[in-house]
């Protein structure tokens, strides 16, 4: 997916949430913004958001000297999932875990992103998650992502957000986790699941973890190492989790690709023919065409 003008303001927003985040130094935030505004200037539009947020974040890591500027907010979001989880799935009766309900609680999840909209690192999580759970997943998708997970013989989960990385944990526990390797990011990066994440959500006691090779937004296959790249391509299901995997992976051609992500912007609603707000399960090869900024 290409970026679309609209997302220049939000990596400006970005821009000047992190580098409070990062320092509280006034005058290094000010080399930081102007050092990010150069940058974005020079940027070709034929590339995807998080191509650009990458080096966005880049420079403030490296301006402000702090390698993980939202280090605070993932420790957070980590525990209140936790605590959810708690809440909402492991004192449930095992006929109510249902297969529709762990991808709803993973996708609910999904909203702890804090990229698209500031302060949603303060998400109420309870409240997203009793909202979400009245949805109704299109049945078609959820049967397609089923019989793929099960005549699966690799599958590959692609992690997105701290605190998120807890309910994936569901949602995997009613897959074929034996078959399941899950991705998170190499370096800090927003607020992105690193492999200290995985750690919290007690993810490597029932799948293997895997770093993908690369300190950028989303799944950049350029940027990712090779031996993540041939795990990629060896998959048969590839699970992709939240909007910057599918700006990032929407364009590339394999069976097998599965989005899930709630919808969190108009830019990324445009590209994927739906509506703010809405709860996608979606294979990839069924992506309508794309309009026009």
């Amino acid at each position: 997916m290409n970026i679309y003008h609209d997302c220049v303001a939000c990596l400006i927003r970005q821009t000047v949430e992190a580098g409070r985040l990062a320092t509280a130094d006034l005058e290094i935030q000010d080399r930081i913004l102007r050092a990010v505004l150069g940058a974005l200037a020079k940027r070709s539009f034929d590339e995807s958001p998080a191509h650009i947020a990458r080096e966005v974040h880049q420079l403030v890591q490296g301006i402000s000297g702090n390698p993980d500027p939202y280090k605070e907010v993932k420790t957070r979001a980590n525990n209140s999932a936790l605590a959810a989880r708690r809440a909402c799935w492991d004192t449930l009766p095992a006929a109510a875990k249902s297969l529709e309900r762990a991808v709803l609680l993973a996708i609910a999840g999904n909203a702890m992103d804090i990229a698209p909209k500031s302060g949603r690192g303060n998400l109420d999580i309870m409240s997203e998650i009793g909202r979400l759970l009245s949805r109704r997943i299109d049945s078609n998708s959820l049967e397609n992502l089923r019989r793929a997970s099960q005549g699966a013989r690799r599958i590959l989960y692609l992690g997105d957000n701290a605190g998120e990385i807890v309910f994936d944990r569901i949602l995997i526990e009613m897959l074929p986790a034996e078959r399941i390797t899950y991705a998170v990011k190499a370096k800090p990066i927003l607020n992105d699941a690193t492999l200290l994440d995985a750690q919290a959500a007690g993810l490597p006691e029932i799948v293997e973890v895997i770093d993908n090779g690369s300190d950028a937004p989303g799944t950049i296959l350029d940027t990712c190492s090779p031996e993540f790249c041939k795990r990629f391509d060896e998959s048969d299901l590839v699970i992709a989790k939240g909007q910057a995997n599918y700006e990032t992976l929407c364009d590339v051609d394999k069976d097998g690709l599965y989005f899930l992500l709630l919808v969190k912007c108009p830019v990324l609603a445009r590209d994927i023919g739906a509506n703010v707000d809405d709860v996608v399960v979606r294979n990839a090869k069924s992506r309508p065409a794309r309009t026009q900024p």
